[in-house]
């Protein structure tokens, strides 16, 4: 439950009211809003009698809490929380700026690592991520340079003043990582390490909560709620993806989680504003007049993705960025244009409508038993302007080197040999998505090979 003050209450009203909490055998946590104070009172209060508060002076009401979690409730604190990330830069999570928190996966030496925050510092990060300390799946993998690798993320923060996130994953580390991180990160394989979540709430630093990869929404606020319950309250949940039958993508980014989070808990959720905004977008539009329209979308969908993954191998500069946009929207695009037939059926259409009327064609055609000659002539335009901007975007590949070149020429391929499925199947992806297949690795990785520069 939680014990609402009146308005003007003052401190000695409010001492008293905890003073009564703690005899009633629970705990006590104060939450200062703009406007009034609260009292949260934490612990099995079935059975306690809220009248012994209810009258005390300066207090308004006292509210039972429905939720099982109790302080990351909205019930508890109306206002959004914002969580200071420490560092020079002095940044906040959750407040009306988008802070950034990029980096590598994990701290692999000191030339990386520097290289690398200054990269990320460039483009507007506010805090640094890279594990000092790594869990791996595969026991034989790179487990991280333990304390040398704070010290390298310490270095780091001292020559760009970026606030330090990294991983902590047993109770007997907690202390090591607290004397050089900024901001105490819990990963998704500890996110219900009971002890852990204890041991992160006892220390006075804020704490990045990773949602597990099987987690519901209720046990990740519950895993927050562990670490609030010992006192410190400044959390921050990280929606990293869930896993799920798809094996494309490592883990599914539970995009719809997102505004659920944001409307039960207070707490603050990481994740870009662009992407943010287009997801609300495409929840609620269905349709776009213009290719300008749909543009915009791909480039707050999309486009960030790829200037983030340039920023933390060290190589985003203006002329790659641009050079990314495009090949990132031109992936977007050529999922719209693949999944036509499954986005219909959702109600959903990313053809721009001036497109249609341009070559004579309806909307209710998609319908049709075979592919209307107005419809290919539409989607043989869209495939064009596709191709147009992969070879816009084209020198991205080389412009960064080791396995980042190669995974980027291949995605590349990959995109434009879709496109080449769509015209071999006549452009008639309504009826028959295009795909890629077994048979197509060996052809892509050939032609990676083979790359022309």
């Amino acid at each position: 439950m939680i014990v609402v003050m009146k308005l003007g209450s003052t401190q000695r009203q409010v001492e008293h009211v905890v003073k009564l909490v703690r005899e009633m055998g629970l705990k006590d946590h104060v939450i200062v809003g703009t406007e009034l104070t609260v009292v949260a009172c934490i612990g099995d209060d079935r059975n306690k009698d809220r009248s012994v508060l209810e009258t005390v002076d300066g207090v308004d009401k006292v509210v039972p809490i429905l939720a099982p979690y109790k302080m990351a409730s909205r019930e508890v604190k109306k206002e959004r929380s914002a969580v200071p990330l420490g560092g020079k830069i002095k940044a906040k999570i959750g407040g009306p700026k988008v802070g950034v928190i990029a980096g590598p996966c994990s701290v692999e030496s000191k030339q990386q690592t520097l290289e690398i925050a200054h990269a990320v510092k460039e483009a507007g990060a506010v805090g640094l991520r890279g594990g000092a300390f790594k869990p791996r799946t595969n026991p034989y993998s790179f487990q991280g340079l333990a304390e040398k690798g704070l010290q390298i993320l310490a270095e780091a923060r001292e020559q760009t003043g970026l606030a330090v996130v990294t991983e902590v994953m047993a109770v007997d580390q907690v202390k090591l990582v607290a004397d050089y991180a900024d901001v105490l990160q819990v990963g998704a394989r500890n996110m219900q390490n009971f002890n852990l979540l204890n041991a992160v709430g006892e220390q006075r630093k804020p704490v990045l909560l990773k949602r597990g990869m099987s987690a519901t929404l209720e046990e990740f606020l519950l895993a927050a709620e562990y670490i609030m319950s010992k006192g410190n309250d400044q959390v921050m949940l990280c929606e990293r993806g869930i896993r799920t039958y798809e094996d494309y993508v490592r883990n599914t980014l539970a995009l719809a989680a997102v505004p659920e989070l944001h409307r039960v808990s207070h707490l603050p959720v990481t994740l870009f504003h662009d992407l943010l905004s287009a997801f609300r977008q495409d929840v609620v539009r269905k349709r776009y007049a213009t290719w300008e329209e749909v543009l915009d979308y791909c480039r707050r969908s999309a486009n960030p993705v790829g200037r983030l993954v340039l920023g933390v191998a060290g190589r985003l500069t203006p002329a790659l960025g641009a050079r990314s946009d495009d090949v990132c929207t031109a992936l977007q695009l050529t999922n719209f244009w693949q999944d036509i037939g499954r986005d219909w059926q959702n109600g959903r259409l990313y053809v721009p409508a001036s497109a249609l009327v341009q070559a004579g064609a309806r909307e209710e055609d998609v319908d049709a038993p075979q592919l209307t000659a107005a419809w290919k002539r539409v989607m043989a335009d869209m495939v064009q302007r596709t191709r147009a901007l992969f070879e816009s975007g084209r020198a991205v590949c080389d412009g960064v080197d080791g396995r980042l070149r190669w995974e980027l020429r291949l995605t590349w391929l990959g995109g434009s040999r879709i496109l080449d499925r769509i015209e071999a199947a006549d452009y008639d992806v309504v009826h028959d998505r295009p795909k890629l297949g077994a048979t197509d690795a060996p052809l892509l990785l050939a032609r990676a090979m083979m790359w022309r520069r």
